[in-house]
């Protein structure tokens, strides 16, 4: 069943007000090596760079005051 433009506006509404976003940019062949790492683990790419963000700046923050 196609989306319907109630959907879409109420996607784009939920995007606007609930979350952040980042442009990244890698080098050409990157973008399938990173896909196929999330997929490997049963993550999407979004939550594969939320957790490797998160895990880097909890690691970082212990050898700052570690």
């Amino acid at each position: 069943m196609p989306t319907t433009d109630a959907q879409k506006r109420a996607t784009r509404k939920y995007i606007e007000n609930k979350l952040d976003e980042f442009k990244v940019r890698f080098p050409k062949g990157e973008k399938a090596v990173i896909k196929e790492h999330a997929t490997e683990r049963g993550e999407s790419v979004n939550e594969f760079f939320i957790r490797a963000v998160r895990e880097t700046m909890e690691r970082d923050k212990k050898n700052k005051t570690g």
